[in-house]
Order: C-alpha cells, then structure tokens, then sequence
C-alpha cells in the first residue's frame, strides 16, 4: 500500500514525508479508525492518508505531536463522515487517544488553569474540538482547515469563534478569565 501512496506525489522530499508518516502513524490512525468502524476501518484510514497526501506540503514531521495530531484528526474526522453517511449514531466512541495526542504532552508540568482547559477542550463539540485542534495545536490557518475539511472557509472561522466563546465561558466558570 505504501507504494501506492508514494504514487500519488512527485517530489523526493514529499515522498520521504510519505513513507515517515505511513511508518510512524498507520498503525495509531488505523487503531482510531478501529474506535469508530471495525468494518470499514482500512476505508477510513485509506481515504485519510490520501487526505493527508493532498496536504503533505502542510506537514512538518519533524514536528511529531503536531504530525500525529493532524493524522489522527483527519482520521477522526474521516469516521465521522463515514458512520454520517451511513446513518449510523456516532455516540460512545471514545475520543481520549486524540485528545492526548493533540493536548497531553503540550506541558511538562500541567498546572490548574491547563487541566480546566484541557477538560474545556474535551468536552467541546466535535465541530468545534476538530477546528480548534486544527487551529491551535497543528497552527493552520482557517484557509488550510478549510481545505483540509472541506468546508468553506467562512465556517471554518465561525467554528473558531464558537469554539473559542466556549472555551472562554468554561473559564469563566472557573474564575480564569475575566
């Protein structure tokens, strides 16, 4: 398979780009995509890493967590679409293995306001979680979200702000943010 994906772009330097991230996170997309449909896991996974090739000149795998975090959302995302089309529920899967892949390792030392955060983070919707992961933690701008999602880039911006207006009340609540 992975001489198919080599396939699909031109470059030296996006084909090293390829192979690092077809052997370094396969296996952690395919075992997200297996949260989500055991039956139509490799689909997920497949139409992900081609995603992913559309956008291989966004991606800096020298950066690991921010790497492994845009796969993993992508996959995620991907999922989503899948059990969508398929009329499926999509509730009860667990999202921990993104959460930590995008948030867990961003501090050596989490203090109080993190954990509020982190826990804002995880409990936003999956609408807001995707674009706000995007945004913050794989530092893409709401044109690249936009493509990456395929969805204009007029919603990708809304999602932010909404997101972020959540996340504001949620520390609000706890008297972080004034």
């Amino acid at each position: 398979m992975l001489a198919f994906y080599l396939s699909l772009v031109e470059s030296s330097s996006d084909k090293e780009k390829v192979e690092t991230i077809y052997k370094k996170y396969y296996g952690l997309m395919k075992h997200v995509a297996l949260g989500y449909s055991q039956n139509e896991a490799d689909d997920i996974v497949h139409d992900a890493m081609v995603r992913i090739i559309k956008n291989i000149e966004k991606v800096d795998v020298s950066n690991e967590r921010k790497t492994m975090a845009f796969c993993v959302t992508i996959v995620r995302n991907r999922a989503i679409d899948v059990l969508r089309k398929n009329g499926k529920v999509s509730e009860g899967f667990d999202d921990n293995i993104a959460a930590e892949g995008s948030f867990s390792s961003d501090f050596s030392k989490p203090d109080e306001i993190y954990q509020i955060l982190l826990k804002a983070l995880e409990n936003l919707d999956e609408t807001y979680k995707t674009v706000c992961t995007l945004k913050y933690v794989n530092d893409l701008s709401e044109r690249e979200i936009a493509e990456i999602l395929g969805l204009p880039e007029k919603t990708v911006n809304m999602r932010i702000f909404r997101g972020k207006q959540i996340l504001k009340k949620a520390l609000r609540k706890e008297d972080f943010y004034e």
